[in-house]
């Protein structure tokens, strides 16, 4: 029998690594030229076996990060409600009930702390809320993990001149953010694959 090229044996020898846990989900791949040392291989043959896992879905390469395991993500699946008693509601005062749900999964659940900013409207925003692009909102941003894994996103924009006046200050915003009622706000969400963590974006006031 012909023996295995050395990409496939390479691959193979990752892959148990992979699957024993001694490369757990999450982790950072070694450099291609530490690899490449370690089972004295050419740098083509060592991407040829990153590829080899790639397209078993064990790993994924991040450009300009490198190549980490990837996660087995459990969903978790749940409606999207203002009350409580039937699923996750908004943001804010909701946030109890969403840690509570996911906690009766056994799994853990945070959210971050509101990112709350006075900026300009962009155009895509503006027509939603039905005000001119440019005009002063309040953006609220707060991401919530599951298992420190992203799970959502939440972008919400108020119109600045309905709802406070300028003397307020973004301080004052957050409190009253907090207790406003009004539902008739608007979202943008996004979604991607999970990956390693990346450093929050800045919103600055317009």
């Amino acid at each position: 029998m012909a023996r295995q090229p050395l990409y496939l044996r390479i691959a193979d020898d990752l892959r148990r690594r992979i699957e024993s846990g001694e490369l757990p989900q999450g982790s950072q791949l070694p450099a291609q030229l530490e690899l490449g040392d370690r089972y004295e291989a050419s740098r083509n043959t060592i991407r040829d076996a990153i590829k080899r896992l790639t397209s078993q879905g064990l790993v994924e390469s991040m450009s300009g990060q490198g190549t980490f395991v990837t996660r087995n993500i459990d969903p978790f699946v749940t409606l999207r409600s203002p009350q409580p008693e039937i699923g996750v509601g908004e943001a804010g005062e909701q946030s109890a009930a969403y840690l509570s749900r996911v906690g009766e999964k056994h799994r853990q659940a945070r959210a971050t702390a509101p990112r709350v900013a006075v900026m300009s409207c962009p155009r895509e925003i503006a027509l939603r809320l039905r005000i001119r692009p440019g005009e002063q909102v309040i953006s609220r941003h707060q991401v919530r993990y599951i298992d420190e894994i992203p799970w959502l996103l939440q972008s919400s924009f108020f119109p600045f001149a309905q709802t406070f006046s300028m003397s307020r200050g973004t301080s004052s915003v957050s409190a009253r953010l907090r207790s406003w009622r009004c539902r008739a706000r608007c979202r943008r969400r996004r979604a991607r694959t999970p990956g390693p963590p990346q450093p929050p974006a800045r919103v600055r006031a317009g």
